[in-house]
């Protein structure tokens, strides 16, 4: 895990800075889902779905040119005296899947399917109670390197659908990874 930490911390800064502003027609907005985390341990203790919430990029390049795109996702939840809070900034590439691959091609439809896969870095802050004993609990706050993969479908310009995955690195026994499903809406275009 050190290994892989070392290899994909410097790349994820490297994507993160990326001027990936300079894109033309590019529209960001708010985003709204809920996460449930991939492991057993982690939803007893914290229950099955959590608040996500994010900003990002809505709009795909409509010459499909698949340039860098950046994505902040936060998770949170609160149960029983334990709480989690994620964030995580990442980057990567977004691809639109409605066959047309050629450069210069103007979108056909109103929906377009789409895939993206990206690498950043992800902020975790838990204080999780142990089950069975009274006050015992664990508790940090850890920087560590993170990976996602998502699956989505725009529907318009402004409107968004997803699954996403992310790969988060395990504390104190408790793996952080799982899936997201959101929506996303734009509202900012440059």
């Amino acid at each position: 895990m050190i290994k892989l930490a070392r290899i994909l911390v410097p790349f994820g800064a490297a994507l993160l800075a990326v001027p990936s502003f300079a894109q033309a027609q590019l529209t960001f907005g708010p985003e709204v889902g809920t996460f449930i985390p991939t492991s057993s341990r982690l939803r007893d203790a914290m229950g099955d779905s959590w608040l996500s919430f994010g900003l990002g990029s809505v709009r795909l390049d409509r010459t499909f040119d698949s340039r860098p795109r950046w994505d902040t996702e936060f998770i949170t939840q609160t149960r029983n005296g334990s709480k989690v809070f994620m964030g995580t900034v990442s980057s990567g590439i977004v691809i639109p899947l409605d066959g047309s691959t050629g450069y210069g091609l103007r979108r056909q439809s109103q929906t377009t399917p789409y895939a993206a896969a990206r690498i950043g870095l992800s902020y975790t802050d838990y204080a999780i109670n142990r089950p069975g004993t009274t006050g015992l609990r664990d508790s940090s706050k850890r920087i560590g390197p993170n990976g996602n993969l998502e699956i989505g479908l725009m529907v318009g310009d402004n409107l968004t659908f997803a699954a996403r995955y992310d790969f988060n690195p395990s504390y104190s026994g408790y793996n952080f990874s799982g899936l997201s499903l959101s929506a996303r809406y734009g509202i900012i275009r440059f």
